[in-house]
């Protein structure tokens, strides 16, 4: 690097080799981590992006165990991860730690303390303030408002380039940067979709099976679900490979199953309990579910046991 100069730095008698160059400052940290200044850091590279995107800067890190930095915030979204050892994070609810893999997502104005652990190595990713064009900003902060640790996929370009050693941040790096920053990003927004996926999954078949006595319509279901029809039968068909008629149907019959052979209740008693006004309507679907009718699925598993 033609623009670098090189030079060799102390605290407290502990010799710190520092590269700088006109954008971009790498320490490369030897001695004891109790003397040491910048939080306990044995190798820093920090960056501040010239090119407009949602991100500011990051700091890619590896620190010495056992170091604390008190209670502080920010005004900006940052999130750290953790790519190899452990890290350790307190806001406020006591040390949670975050494993190799894992991200901690902390929005904007939270307390929070940091604490090594094993000596590891950590990306950490500051946002602007200000909302960027893409709204990039505003769907992490909408998804995550509070801190949280989730595992995250980081992708593997990003960490062997800046686990190159003759860095050098032009304006193509930046932009290259730019778009594995996103990639990480889709990443982290895709746990969340994950998340919601089951989340409204479960309020689906938590709602079927407490109404598996009644005979649903769609629109009731759109209604509890807050979804149109469309969506919902491409959720369902997506989640149960099925219509949502279809799958509240299939929650009834298993219900029906049971009742048959588990219990001595009459079919006509049956078929109300499942939410059929009749025991032919019941012994219809029963039929199609089964290939036999309540009665003689019942008597076949009974002669099978015997």
């Amino acid at each position: 690097m033609s623009d670098t100069s090189h030079g060799i730095d102390s605290f407290a008698n502990r010799p710190i080799i520092i590269f700088k160059s006109h954008d971009y400052t790498l320490q490369l940290k030897i001695g004891n981590s109790g003397l040491s200044p910048s939080f306990g850091k044995i190798s820093h590279l920090t960056h501040q992006f010239s090119v407009k995107s949602p991100y500011q800067a990051f700091c890619f890190n590896r620190w010495h165990h056992g170091q604390i930095m008190a209670m502080h915030k920010h005004d900006c979204l940052q999130i750290y991860h953790v790519i190899e050892g452990e890290f350790h994070v307190d806001t406020g609810n006591g040390w949670e730690r975050i494993p190799t893999g894992h991200a901690h997502i902390l929005p904007p104005g939270h307390q929070h303390a940091l604490r090594t652990g094993k000596t590891d190595l950590h990306l950490s990713i500051t946002f602007h303030t200000t909302p960027d064009e893409r709204g990039l900003i505003h769907r992490i902060i909408t998804a995550y408002t509070q801190p949280c640790i989730l595992p995250v996929t980081l992708p593997a370009q990003l960490h062997n380039y800046l686990q190159t050693s003759h860095l050098l941040f032009d304006e193509l790096a930046e932009l290259m940067l730019i778009n594995l920053f996103d990639t990480y990003c889709l990443n982290l927004l895709s746990q969340t979709q994950q998340g919601e996926t089951q989340i409204r999954r479960q309020k689906l078949l938590d709602y079927l099976q407490t109404h598996q006595d009644q005979s649903l319509t769609v629109k009731q279901i759109t209604a509890h679900m807050q979804m149109s029809r469309t969506n919902l039968q491409r959720f369902c068909s997506d989640q149960f490979q099925c219509g949502v008629r279809a799958m509240h149907e299939r929650i009834r019959m298993e219900n029906a199953t049971k009742l048959l052979l588990k219990s001595d209740m009459p079919i006509s008693e049956c078929a109300m309990a499942c939410g059929y006004p009749d025991i032919y309507a019941f012994s219809r679907s029963f039929k199609r579910t089964k290939g036999r009718s309540p009665m003689a699925y019942r008597q076949h598993a009974s002669e099978s046991d015997v």
